[in-house]
């Protein structure tokens, strides 16, 4: 495990649902359930944050990476 506040990747350089032939056919579906999720999400709580340093902890991956945990601050 490996976390680096330091370091932003660029969002349209990542390979999660894959390209070419090897393309998810989830992915769709997934962005969708996002969007959905993240609505209601803000939705219910307008004023989400970022808690403590607002530093996600993550995993560096062979050409990913992931998120352990994103700790927010939730407030009606």
């Amino acid at each position: 495990m490996s976390s680096n506040c330091g370091s932003r990747i660029k969002a349209e350089n990542h390979v999660g649902f894959g390209h070419g032939i090897h393309y998810c056919l989830g992915a769709t579906l997934a962005r969708q359930e996002a969007e959905a999720a993240f609505g209601m999400l803000l939705k219910h709580y307008p004023d989400v944050a970022a808690a403590d340093d607002g530093c996600p902890d993550r995993s560096l991956l062979p050409g990913s990476w992931r998120l352990n945990t994103l700790r927010l601050r939730l407030r009606p």
